[in-house]
């Protein structure tokens, strides 16, 4: 009865490593040949039965701990060289692997617990209690890695290759529940490992966790803020580009009833009509003439909110052909000018200017925004109570003019001149 349980333990703990191989062998990557698929699951087999021999024995419990993450490493370097396909989708799948195996153990032993009424000693010991569970374990892998791994549609493993961030977090996870297990562990089998070191760990892993997550809800934040903004610049093409075509259409006529009078020599007529469409020419001053529409589109709603706030803008663009993209030209150009404003319309009116400026030097161009502000010590942190989703524009501004090879610099000057400028270079014909 003995030699028959062991002979079913060794059966059950040789289809670990064999989900193990099918598992990091999916989504592109596989074993380069078939000995290595072999020798791999061999390996995972002994030390996996290692550990389990030696939990048996009762040994130390910080042996156990160093044979699991052995075990880890094994398996992750073993993925890595000897498997084919890219190298976050090979590290993916292991770290999913992992983490897999330690919910199974312990979704096991919390079922045994609660309803089997079987306590965690019993169930860490060898004998019929440990083969149930041990089967149950398995059986429940199985499950997870149909679910994640084997699955035709694989939705759930496609997402998490394309969000790079989710695998530190799965990593942290998993040794989260090795440091969970060796709690439970010391604590059913009663050996003499520091408990407050144990805890202390996991406490640490969960604030890592913690911390964790936060960085990503930031940074998906400060996205979110960045495409509210490019959202509200491209709304604006729109409604400007329709309005070119309003202008379009109304200049054609203006210029057919012009010249109709003008032909029959009713020149006090033409004058009149001529006074009578002066809004359309204002409309069509308004619109700049840029060869970028997207710039176009920002630099003509920035003249009509300055209006609104009193403020002088002067422009001067000189260049043609910008080289980079709209999207980065438009992130440049409408941040400076907006962090002017913010900047300008706190002043009296007498002061409220701004100037931007595009003009080519030597190698490339220089995109120059100038304004006035009325501190003595200017401070580059925002000053607006919603922190959490201002504040971003010069960090926009430099991160758009380095992406194209350029650079940012800030001039404030003495006479309470505020200057931000940016280089762009332009590639030799």
């Amino acid at each position: 009865m003995l030699r028959l349980h062991i002979f079913l333990l060794m059966l059950i703990y040789a289809i670990e490593p064999y989900l193990w191989v099918k598992s990091v062998s999916v989504s592109g990557t596989g074993f380069q040949n078939s000995y290595n698929r072999y020798w791999g699951m061999l390996g995972y087999y002994l030390i996996s039965f290692l550990k389990q021999y030696l939990t048996f024995l009762h040994v130390h419990n910080i042996w156990i701990v160093i044979i699991s993450l052995f075990l880890m490493c094994y398996m992750f370097v073993f993925t890595i060289v000897c498997t084919s396909g890219e190298l976050h989708i090979k590290v993916m799948n292991c770290s999913v692997f992992c983490l897999l195996t330690c919910i199974s153990e312990m979704a096991t032993i919390f079922f045994c617990a609660i309803y089997l009424h079987t306590s965690a000693e019993k169930l860490l010991r060898f004998g019929k209690m440990n083969l149930i569970c041990t089967l149950i374990a398995k059986v429940f892998l199985y499950g997870l890695c149909k679910a994640l791994f084997f699955s035709r549609k694989n939705k759930i493993m496609s997402i998490l290759y394309e969000k790079y961030e989710f695998l530190v977090l799965i990593v942290l996870n998993f040794i989260l529940e090795i440091l969970t297990a060796s709690v439970l562990r010391n604590k059913a089998m009663k050996i003499a490992v520091p408990m407050d070191v144990l805890f202390l760990s996991v406490q640490v892993m969960l604030l890592g966790n913690f911390i964790y997550i936060l960085c990503i809800l930031h940074r998906k934040d400060r996205k979110l803020a960045e495409a509210n903004k490019e959202l509200e610049r491209l709304d604006h093409v729109v409604r400007v580009t329709e309005k070119l075509k309003e202008v379009q259409h109304d200049v054609k006529v203006h210029a057919i009833v012009l010249a109709s009078l003008l032909e029959d020599e009713n020149y006090c007529e033409a004058k009149r009509y001529l006074s009578n469409i002066a809004w359309d020419l204002k409309q069509v001053k308004k619109v700049s003439s840029v060869s970028d529409l997207a710039l176009a589109s920002v630099l003509s709603q920035f003249v009509e909110e300055s209006e609104g706030k009193g403020i002088q803008f002067y422009r001067h663009i000189l260049v043609q052909d910008f080289y980079i993209s709209s999207r980065d030209l438009c992130l440049m150009v409408s941040n400076m000018l907006q962090n002017a404003k913010e900047a300008t319309e706190r002043l009296i009116q007498e002061r409220r200017y701004i100037s931007l400026d595009i003009f080519p030097v030597e190698g490339g161009y220089r995109i120059t925004c100038m304004n006035p502000y009325g501190e003595k010590n200017v401070c580059y942190r925002t000053t607006k109570q919603d922190r959490k989703n201002h504040g971003l524009g010069l960090k926009i501004i430099k991160a758009a003019a380095e992406r194209n090879g350029g650079a940012m610099e800030i001039i404030p000057n003495q006479i309470h001149w505020f200057e931000i400028t940016c280089f762009i270079p332009v590639p030799k014909l």
